[in-house]
């Protein structure tokens, strides 16, 4: 696992966002928990500061898959009925639910994740099952706004 640099990353306090990782090579699949395990530590940091952190090329092909992906990391378990939410979605696993369930036919406006809801994790993740290059994960901590906001809004103290 390496850090790379990605079209359209932006900077912010000298700093990419998001930080991103991918994949040297399918074999390193394998050893995902055990690297997850020894980085902990550097990626919280990272975290941290930058909001997002976004993983690349890591076969994570089903919510299985994911659940596993999430697991890795050891970090406290919060389930999508433990956040009070009343957005329609589906639990696949236990930490592993559907982003949404309304029909395709509505538009979603941009919102913050779990913004609407009076519990919520430190840290939530992400996966796009289908996209129109490889399938990838992101860690993002609720409550940054990502640098890329209109500095009028962060001005309005809204940055948590």
């Amino acid at each position: 696992m390496r850090k790379i640099n990605i079209d359209r990353q932006q900077n912010y306090q000298d700093a990419p966002v998001p930080i991103v990782y991918a994949l040297e090579s399918k074999a390193e699949i394998f050893a995902l928990e055990d690297w997850i395990g020894r980085h902990k530590p550097e990626m919280e940091a990272e975290l941290h500061s930058s909001g997002a952190i976004l993983f690349r090329g890591l076969s994570i092909v089903n919510d299985q898959d994911f659940d596993r992906f999430i697991r890795a990391f050891c970090w406290p378990s919060f389930t999508y009925n433990e956040s009070l939410s009343n957005a329609v979605r589906r639990n696949l696993t236990e930490l592993v639910f559907t982003a949404n369930e309304a029909p395709s036919s509505l538009s979603i406006f941009l919102h913050h994740e779990m913004a609407q809801t009076p519990i919520y994790p430190s840290k939530l993740f992400f996966f796009c099952e289908r996209t129109n290059n490889s399938p990838f994960a992101t860690i993002r901590s609720p409550g940054k706004i990502s640098p890329a906001i209109s500095p009028s809004i962060k001005h309005r103290n809204l940055s948590g």
